[in-house]
C-alpha cells in the first residue's frame, strides 16, 4: 500500500473520529456527570477503539469479510428454505382448519337431537346450523 493513501485514509478517519456524533455526546455526558477524570478515560477509549478499527480495516479484515460470504450463501440458502417450509405447512394447516366446521356448529348439531326443546328454540338452531356449513 503507498504511503500516501494509508495518510489519507489516517486523515479521513482522524476527522471522523472528531466530527460530533454518539461518541462525543458520550463524552460530554460522562463530563457533565461524572467530571473530568471520566471523560478522560472515555477519550482515550474511543481513541483505542478507533485504531483497532482503524488497524483491523488497513489489514484486511473487510476484504475477507466480502470474501466470506461465499463461505455463507449456503447456509442462507438452507436457512431461506426452511423458511419456505415453514409457511407452506401453515397455510396447510389454514386450508385445513378453515374447510372443518368450527366447533360451534359440531355443538349446534349435536344439541339438535338431544335436547327436548320447544319448535322455536330448535327452528332458531336449525338456522345457526346451516350458517356453519
Amino acid at each position: 500500500m503507498d504511503i500516501h493513501v494509508w495518510l489519507v485514509f489516517v486523515a479521513a478517519s482522524a476527522v471522523m473520529g472528531l466530527a460530533p456524533g454518539p461518541a462525543v455526546t458520550s463524552i460530554v455526558g460522562y463530563a457533565l456527570s461524572s467530571g473530568r477524570a471520566t471523560a478522560l478515560a472515555s477519550v482515550a477509549g474511543m481513541a483505542v477503539g478507533n485504531l483497532i478499527a482503524m488497524g483491523l480495516s488497513l489489514g484486511g479484515v473487510g476484504a475477507l469479510l466480502s470474501a466470506s460470504w461465499s463461505l455463507c450463501r449456503p447456509v442462507d440458502e438452507a436457512r431461506r428454505s426452511r423458511r419456505a417450509d415453514r409457511c407452506r405447512r401453515r397455510d396447510r394447516r389454514v386450508t385445513e382448519l378453515r374447510s372443518r366446521p368450527s366447533r360451534e356448529c359440531h355443538s349446534i348439531r349435536s344439541d339438535q337431537g338431544s335436547s327436548p326443546a320447544t319448535a322455536s328454540a330448535s327452528a332458531a338452531s336449525a338456522d345457526i346450523s346451516l350458517n356453519c356449513g
